[in-house]
């Protein structure tokens, strides 16, 4: 029996095929010059495409990949999701763009999200992120770095590794953006850490219920709650860092959680 993830529908450069070819002139295959944009989708809905495009096209232009049509990709990650509708209860649907001799190319392509628990685990890596790397801030392909994180913390069966970065301010995770409850305050590192401002992360400082700050290694020792924000987790509860156990998701995060659903995607 044939695997049907083979014959998985994909969306490359305004149209649809199970079998997308990439040029070998390009850049983004070879030295890792392209972008991209991970999001959920849900009941056959890309929940914050507006925000994930917006990225996108700003993160193409700082790398100089041309790629200016919003209504195009919209269009393609509409026809996407209609062609894939045995997933489209809830997927990951990622959106690639990458360098093809002096142009882009556009891949789109959708897969299985199985749910997330309800509480996860992360630990601090050994590793730093560089604030003043010419990516910082970039949702690159080049991504090498982080995988190697989150491998390294699977491998500790941790679910996620947390960054500082090389002034020893608290950036970000892997994959994650996160955020620690201080006497009642909900704060996350501030941009200049370095971190990839992710969608969730935003809308969330956006509503007011967070703020950023500078924090360094003794606010996370002392952080009553924590939890972290991707595109497809959500808000998710820290139920253990480091060695550090947390018997319950704390209160603040119950109320953040309520307070996220409730917001337009």
């Amino acid at each position: 029996m044939s695997d049907p993830t083979s014959q998985r529908v994909s969306w490359l450069d305004g149209q649809l095929t199970s079998a997308p070819l990439i040029e070998a002139e390009n850049r983004g295959l070879l030295v890792g010059m392209g972008v991209f944009e991970t999001l959920k989708v849900s009941d056959s809905h890309p929940e914050f495409l507006n925000r994930h495009i917006r990225r996108l096209i700003d993160s193409a232009h700082r790398m100089g990949i041309p790629l200016s049509d919003p209504h195009s990709l919209r269009s393609g990650v509409v026809e996407l999701i209609s062609a894939n509708q045995d997933i489209a209860g809830l997927a990951r649907l990622r959106i690639t763009v990458t360098e093809d001799r002096g142009a882009s190319s556009v891949l789109i392509s959708m897969s299985e999200l199985e749910p997330w628990p309800d509480t996860t685990s992360c630990v601090v890596a050994p590793w730093v992120r560089n604030e003043r790397s010419p990516l910082s801030g970039i949702k690159s392909t080049s991504y090498a770095e982080n995988i190697l994180a989150l491998n390294w913390a699977k491998d500790a069966r941790y679910s996620e590794a947390i960054l500082f970065n090389s002034m020893g301010y608290l950036a970000e995770g892997a994959t994650t953006n996160i955020f620690i409850v201080v006497n009642d305050e909900v704060l996350t590192p501030s941009s200049s850490s370095g971190l990839l401002p992710g969608v969730i992360r935003d809308v969330i400082l956006e509503a007011n219920l967070a703020k950023e700050a500078d924090l360094r290694s003794e606010h996370l020792e002392s952080a009553e709650e924590i939890f972290l924000t991707s595109s497809t987790r959500g808000v998710h509860p820290v139920d253990r860092i480091n060695d550090r156990i947390f018997e319950s998701v704390g209160e603040t995060t119950r109320r953040i959680i309520e307070e996220f659903k409730s917001l337009p995607t």
